[in-house]
């Protein structure tokens, strides 16, 4: 089910357009009404109207071989059914965008934000709560190999653990600083 964001100055809902600047969001009613937004701007809108989905599966620590609890939200997956633009973009998860890392570190405590010595940066990653081995986004977040397949197969429904909500402000804020979420 497509989930539209209604325009701000009529009653008809934002549509992926290309003009020559590049992709923007505009109002279905054009060119009775010029309503547009940026797609950062629709992003931040779009997941502060509708939370965004964090997902949960099993898998082998990678240092203890326990049987652990990983966490991450896709963006792009949520994105599929405004556009089929977004269909073909992957990722943009936990390490990929600071607010909303910091916000899911609050409710899942084995997410923290960690320095990785592989890729000399420090971002938010899950930990195995048994052994406090980094399972660091390169490892489980950029190739989930446990759940990638539905993806593209099936519903993510059996991986939800919850929604998180968001503001607008925040997520506006890091989506143009992102350099992973640059469209």
């Amino acid at each position: 089910m497509e989930k539209n964001i209604d325009c701000l100055e009529c009653d008809g809902s934002y549509v992926l357009r290309e003009g020559k600047y590049g992709l923007f969001f505009g109002c279905s009613n054009w060119p009775r009404c010029n309503s547009k937004m940026s797609l950062n701007k629709y992003m931040s809108i779009f997941f502060s109207e509708n939370g965004i989905n964090v997902y949960r599966w099993k898998r082998k620590c990678w240092k203890c071989a326990s049987n652990i609890d990983i966490y991450s939200y896709f963006l792009m997956y949520e994105l599929r059914n405004v556009h089929r633009y977004f269909r073909s973009m992957q990722g943009v998860g936990l390490g990929d965008v600071p607010s909303i890392d910091a916000q899911l570190s609050k409710v899942v405590p084995s997410i923290s934000k960690n320095y990785s010595y592989t890729v000399h940066e420090e971002y938010y990653s899950n930990v195995c709560p048994i052994c406090g081995a980094l399972q660091g986004k390169y490892y489980v977040v950029t190739d989930p190999h446990d759940i990638l397949m539905d993806l593209e197969r099936e519903s993510m429904d059996k991986y939800l653990y919850c929604t998180l909500s968001v503001s607008e402000d925040l997520l506006l804020k890091d989506f143009k600083g992102c350099e992973s979420l640059k469209l």
